[in-house]
């Protein structure tokens, strides 16, 4: 990279170096054409000869910089400057007075020209040739005779040893310029290394991260900020994010819902920064808040299912005995027919009683499961065909759909399925006023390696709202007039002795999925069947 950089450089640089020549040739053109008008008797001709020759070397380096040259040639071509400058400084100083000169300073700048070009080394060969050539020049002039001049040889000897001087002066500035070019080269490439690694740590961190200007618009966001807003944030106004809540400082939380329409739980922290900026570090705690829920609502379950037993217990036997008296008085003869409807009240009531007590002690009792390899669409045909046929004394128009495919097989206990499907396709049907869809389907997906089976009821109906999804396995709630609360909450009892998960979708007047997830190969506790594959 470095290599590079000092070939695009060194290119740069001459082509400075060739247009301040070509500059400084034309003043010279000029002034020496102005002169001429002035003092007829200047013989100006060599001059003329000299900025021609400059001007057409000039030309020829120049496209010669826009050649692929490599880079030794371009190196090379920097050298050849330097020797064409003194050759062009040595003409000049001879056609207008050799040693005694006014053009001697041109060698000052062909120095600079060196350094300029080749930084250090340039300016030592630049002060060699310059000495070199003017010491030619000279000799030229003036031959045998420039030793028998006092005056010449003084000359020469101050004007060679100034070269030089300003050669070593400019060389040694330059050194510590090219010193100060490779330390911060260094220190460049240090900070490039660690502004990578910055932010190759900020894109990998599990939090979102925005830096954000004082006018509320994004200046930095690393991919997880991206990717939980769901839109390429960077260049936004907060506003424009509907997320102008993380302008408050501290530690807080923001329901978002993002682009895919999916809502979110945000946990943010605002940091003040210099010049007004604001850092927002922000993590999704929707699945943390969710598995809170799903933790409080166990708890709420396990508690109320001891209670759920113990009243069982208790209820269960003077419930049986009162059943039983009733229908001892209910064979008496003197019984009038009032007497007796009321006592036919008091049996279906007592029954009525009986059932809901009975699925108090299937929800409080621990499940068994009698696992085994079951034909998904087998056990669901039946409970659909039984649907059906309540629907034929009723008004409803209701479709079934079946998506499920024959040869789909899960190890489950069948008879707890048959009881959660009769649950949830009874709870889709009574969702539907008048007429709907009921579908259900069932399909494979793979999680982590590993097979998954998932089921899925979704109707037409009216829909749910959030607070009775939130609560919908909860025991006793219930929003029908005649329900006792304890269906789904059943469902999500044997769901999770089939260490599954079940989940709702809904919204009000869009109608309701429910979908359970179970691992193909079935729980990982199972119980061994003479006919199945538990192991």
């Amino acid at each position: 990279m470095n290599d590079i950089q000092d070939s695009l450089d060194i290119r740069r640089r001459l082509r400075w170096v060739i247009w301040w020549r070509v500059m400084f040739l034309v003043v010279m053109a000029t002034s020496t054409a102005s002169l001429d008008t002035l003092f007829q008797s200047i013989n100006s001709r060599g001059i003329y000869t000299a900025i021609l020759v400059g001007i057409l070397f000039s030309l020829v380096s120049w496209f010669a910089l826009f050649t692929k040259a490599s880079d030794q040639i371009t190196k090379m071509l920097a050298t050849a400057q330097l020797l064409a400058d003194a050759l062009l400084a040595s003409y000049i100083t001879y056609v207008t007075g050799g040693l005694q000169s006014a053009f001697i300073l041109i060698y000052g700048l062909n120095i600079l020209t060196g350094s300029i070009l080749l930084f250090t080394t340039g300016a030592i060969v630049a002060a060699l040739l310059s000495v070199f050539s003017f010491a030619g020049v000279a000799f030229v002039g003036l031959g045998s005779n420039l030793f028998h001049d006092g005056h010449s040889v003084v000359r020469l000897v101050f004007v060679c040893c100034s070269l030089i001087l300003v050669g070593g002066m400019v060389a040694l500035l330059f050194k510590n310029r090219q010193e100060l070019i490779s330390s911060l080269r260094r220190t460049r490439q240090d900070l490039k290394g660690l502004t990578e690694l910055q932010i190759a740590i900020v894109d990998h961190i599990p939090s979102g991260v925005l830096l954000v200007s004082p006018n509320k618009y994004v200046l930095y966001c690393n991919e997880l900020a991206r990717s939980i807003l769901g839109v390429p944030v960077l260049g936004q106004s907060l506003v424009n994010l509907k997320v102008e809540q993380f302008l408050f400082q501290g530690l807080a939380e923001l329901s978002y819902q993002n682009k895919s329409g999916q809502n979110l739980t945000l946990r943010y922290q605002t940091i003040a920064l210099d010049e007004n900026q604001s850092l927002i570090v922000f993590e999704d705690i929707t699945n943390v808040r969710a598995l809170e829920d799903q933790v409080r609502l166990k708890q709420r379950l396990a508690s109320i299912g001891h209670l759920a037993a113990g009243l069982a217990h208790e209820i269960k036997n003077p419930l049986a005995s009162l059943s039983g008296s009733i229908q001892l008085l209910k064979k008496k003869e003197e019984l009038s027919e009032s007497e007796l409807k009321l006592m036919s009240i008091v049996l279906r009531e007592t029954d009525r009683l009986d059932s809901l007590l009975q699925n108090f002690l299937d929800y409080a009792k621990p499940s068994r499961l009698d696992l085994k390899n079951i034909a998904v669409r087998s056990l669901i045909e039946p409970i659909v065909g039984l649907c059906k046929n309540d629907l034929t004394q009723s008004e409803k128009q209701i479709e079934f759909d079946m998506d499920i495919p024959q040869d789909l097989h899960c190890v489950l206990d069948a008879q707890k399925m048959k009881q959660i499907f009769w649950n949830l396709i009874r709870n889709a049907v009574s969702s539907i006023e008048r007429a709907g869809k009921v579908k259900i389907s069932a399909y494979l997906k793979v999680n982590q390696n590993e097979e998954i089976l998932r089921f899925e009821v979704q109707d037409s109906g009216k829909g749910m709202d959030e607070e009775t999804q939130t609560r919908a396995f909860e025991p006793f709630f219930t929003n029908k007039s005649d329900g006792t609360g304890l269906g789904l909450a059943l469902v999500y009892q044997i769901i999770q002795v089939h260490e599954g998960t079940i989940g709702i979708e809904s919204g009000l007047g869009e109608g309701s999925l429910f979908w359970i997830e179970l691992r193909k190969a079935g729980p990982k506790v199972k119980t061994v069947t003479m006919d199945g594959v538990a192991a």
